[in-house]
């Protein structure tokens, strides 16, 4: 078991130490990916997090939030933790289709379904006071089983009143010049008037946090409302 990513250093005996915690220490593991502040790798139907020998940024916290995520959540939007350690994170494995392979794919009665499940899940992260931090690239951090959406890697999750994944989410799908918002908008039929009018409701959503009082659920509620009627 090879967990000494990207070089052995004096921290690698801890990390293969506090790894075998949970992991067999004749697991055969199989390289997968790799970010700033771990490695990612397969074990049969499992996805094992190691944090890098040169950052040593404990996972234990991302399996908090992802415990929490998936305890509150009523559709289950994150894989489910099976283990963690310090330096170690063992999940359920789940394969899916990206956000760019149903904009091309879908019909646009499934594409339609499928973006408001996920405008659902990114406004439940929010109601949770969780900021995913990273979903203004949603090609690597979201996947789609089917119609549910799930979100991927909380390595720079924070807690907060003000969480904005559904104003990151909502612009990367519908507002943003990416090839993959162009399709949608094409497969959609979003004008430039749709446009103005999601982005004065975006803008009063994020002026609001949630909370007692707030107004968020209210401005989603006309969010989805508009989506149902006039796409």
């Amino acid at each position: 078991m090879n967990l000494c990513y990207p070089f052995k250093n004096e921290m690698c005996e801890l990390v293969i130490w506090d790894c075998s915690a949970i992991i067999p220490v004749s697991s055969e593991l199989t390289f997968f990916n790799k970010g700033t502040d771990s490695v990612v790798y397969l074990l049969s139907n499992f996805i094992v997090k190691v944090s890098r020998t040169d950052r040593m940024r404990p996972v234990n916290r991302e399996a908090d939030i992802l415990r929490i995520i998936h305890w509150k959540s009523k559709n289950k939007i994150v894989p489910r933790v099976l283990a963690n350690t310090r330096y170690c994170l063992l999940m359920e494995r789940v394969t899916g289709e990206t956000l760019k392979k149903i904009a091309e794919n879908s019909t646009p009665f499934e594409l339609k379904k499928k973006i408001i499940n996920l405008l659902i899940a990114a406004r439940e992260l929010d109601s949770m006071g969780i900021a995913h931090r990273e979903l203004a690239r949603p090609g690597e951090h979201v996947i789609f089983v089917g119609e549910k959406p799930l979100f991927l890697d909380f390595g720079s999750a924070t807690l907060t009143e003000k969480a904005n994944n559904l104003t990151q989410i909502f612009s990367q799908v519908f507002l943003s010049y990416s090839e993959v918002s162009i399709t949608i908008r094409k497969k959609l039929g979003i004008s430039e008037d749709n446009k103005q009018r999601f982005v004065e409701l975006l803008r009063l959503y994020k002026k609001e946090k949630d909370g007692k009082n707030s107004s968020r659920e209210r401005i989603f509620d006309e969010i989805l409302e508009k989506i149902e009627k006039e796409l």
